[in-house]
């Protein structure tokens, strides 16, 4: 049975390897033109997102203002506009994220099989079977499900957060410093759970890997099992082996669980900051829908990062 200690794999502590990612992206050449629309869907979605609030507050101002009428017609064709448009975006996103996906992967899964075919017997000796499959199978799966999502989160989350703080800027600047307060504890909190998510993370995949060739191992080798009468053996080297990754996918589970609480905790507490000093200035400037378009606006700041951490 194959143990951590059989298969020596190379600890990366950085957190961004340059060189690997390059190696990596070559692959994604053929899919630019998809990357590309990823990218551009991401900022109109973004764009949709930060207008929708916006929509609504001149929804609600006009309809206390005047009532039914042609004004109040326009702003709820606008929103349905928006909203129709952003549907289309999404699937736009959802097609071309699928196609990248699924080409980078059928094109990352065929180099390493190449690349396993000039490699020397010696490097056979070294790795199991099952450990190889699990870099063909399910490690180049996670690596093409990330790249797609990873270019639509980037550029969703930064136009996100610089769209929904320029408008509450412009709307009113001393509300908005009050809304932006929770940005820098968001900011500290995804770091924090980030390093401890990626680690763990990293446990439950290499131990993954693990099970994958102890499970070949032992199938392939049960007549030499049976023989030496190693059963009890390998039946206590795969408990190990299941008892870590069930450790490390605790773990994991538990870290997220924690997480997402404190960041939407977070986030409400800007929804409360904004509904307490707007609800202060009714009457000073500050109208009901400008009011509802804070407090929108302030729990769109919590979603972007959480992406990205």
């Amino acid at each position: 049975m194959t143990t951590e200690e059989d298969i020596r794999e190379e600890e990366r502590h950085r957190h961004f390897d340059t060189r690997l990612w390059r190696r990596i992206l070559v692959h994604a050449r053929p899919y630019r033109r998809q990357m590309i629309g990823l990218g551009v869907s991401g900022q109109l979605v973004a764009g949709v997102d930060v207008l929708l609030p916006r929509v609504t507050g001149l929804t609600i101002d006009t309809a206390v203002a005047e009532g039914a009428g042609p004004t109040l017609l326009r702003h709820a064709l606008e929103y349905v506009g928006l909203v129709a448009f952003m549907s289309v975006m999404i699937w736009w996103f959802i097609v071309l994220a699928g196609q990248l996906a699924t080409g980078f992967a059928y094109d990352l899964r065929e180099s390493g099989f190449r690349k396993l075919q000039e490699l020397s017997f010696s490097f056979y000796d070294r790795r199991p079977v099952g450990w190889l499959m699990a870099r063909l199978t399910s490690d180049c799966e996670r690596v093409s499900s990330i790249l797609p999502w990873f270019t639509l989160d980037i550029v969703w989350g930064v136009a996100l957060i610089a769209g929904v703080i320029l408008s509450m800027f412009l709307l009113n600047a001393q509300l908005a410093l009050y809304a932006v307060t929770i940005l820098p504890p968001l900011a500290v909190v995804s770091v924090f759970f980030q390093r401890k998510l990626l680690k763990s993370q990293r446990e439950v995949r290499k131990t993954n890997s693990l099970i994958t060739a102890g499970f070949n191992e032992a199938i392939m080798g049960v007549r030499t099992s049976k023989a030496l009468v190693r059963e009890e053996e390998n039946l206590s080297d795969f408990q190990n082996l299941s008892t870590a990754m069930y450790g490390h996918s605790v773990r994991n589970s538990l870290q997220a669980a924690v997480y997402l609480p404190i960041i939407i905790t977070l986030g409400s507490a800007a929804v409360g900051l904004s509904l307490w000093q707007g609800g202060v200035r009714l009457g000073d400037g500050m109208t009901y829908g400008m009011l509802v378009t804070f407090m929108q606006y302030a729990g769109f700041l919590y979603m972007p990062i959480q992406e990205l951490a």
